[in-house]
């Protein structure tokens, strides 16, 4: 377990986990405050949860992330991104970990429409990236209520199996409904503006070097368009691949456009901000290929 945000409640929290057999990491900024986890017989964990860069490392060996801000506090602005941008980021890295889920605190003393923007974050990385996901919405001042309500989310999450796992259900590789399952594969034909590429199953840190060299290759070539209807799933690596190869296409010169996926995968251009700079074109030209 990772508690972000271990001060005093997060502590009461991992006692509670320590005595039900978990192994438990807690953060926080201060190196001063580490003894005070470390005496919850947690592990401590010096990161800032406003640079989810410096949190990477708790993240190993972890299978749930409780995210502890309901009642953050300082400088308005950075406590506000705590709920938006730092935990859209943090969503976005969990999908490349082993991490089974995600536990939100909901509610606290925070402006409503600050706790309002952080749920909705959840629910959406929950939609979009089938991250399993349980809400805290009890009073972060009923200090025992809200133990109780933490430490049953984080049971659920460990009884519930994440919708991800029917990926690793033992299959009959010989089968072939479920070989469409686990197979990727990538097909280049001709399209509207050069080589069509289009990537069939799921991208995701495993499969995208595959679609990063045929990308390459055909942009040197001179140009090409990526079809993404054939994606079952996207995760961020894959999503990064494409805008660098857009921001290629920008400073090398050669035609790069994008054919729309399905709206669970365009959700996560959506989710992440980034659509304006991915040089999206109209599906009909599918039919040049």
């Amino acid at each position: 377990m990772l508690i972000v945000g271990c001060g005093c409640r997060g502590q009461a929290l991992a006692r509670e986990l320590q005595a039900a057999g978990h192994a438990v990491r807690g953060t926080t900024r201060d190196p001063a405050r580490a003894g005070a986890i470390a005496a919850t017989g947690a592990e401590p964990y010096v990161g800032d949860p406003d640079r989810i860069a410096t949190l990477m490392e708790a993240l190993t060996g972890v299978t749930i992330v409780c995210w502890l801000m309901g009642t953050a506090t300082g400088d308005p602005q950075k406590v506000a991104e705590l709920h938006d941008g730092r935990l859209r980021m943090l969503c976005e890295k969990l999908v490349d970990t082993p991490v089974r889920g995600l536990v939100h605190e909901a509610a606290g003393p925070l402006a409503p429409a600050v706790l309002a923007r952080g749920r909705g974050v959840a629910l959406t990385a929950h939609e979009t990236w089938r991250i399993p996901l349980e809400l805290l919405d009890g009073d972060p001042a009923d200090h025992e209520g809200w133990r109780s309500a933490a430490t049953g989310a984080v049971a659920r999450l460990l009884m519930d199996p994440p919708p991800a796992v029917e990926k690793s259900v033992p299959v009959d590789r010989n089968a072939s409904v479920d070989r469409e399952e686990v197979v990727f594969t990538v097909e280049v034909g001709e399209g509207p503006h050069g080589a069509l590429v289009t990537p069939r199953g799921e991208l995701d840190i495993a499969t995208q070097p595959e679609l990063r060299a045929a990308l390459e290759q055909q942009a040197a070539n001179g140009g090409l368009t990526l079809d993404l209807s054939g994606l079952r799933f996207l995760d961020s690596s894959g999503l990064r691949l494409i805008l660098e190869t857009a921001e290629a296409a920008r400073r090398e010169g050669f035609a790069f456009h994008v054919l729309p996926g399905s709206p669970a995968v365009q959700r996560l251009f959506e989710v992440a901000g980034v659509v304006g700079l991915v040089p999206f074109c109209d599906a009909g030209d599918r039919g040049a290929s």
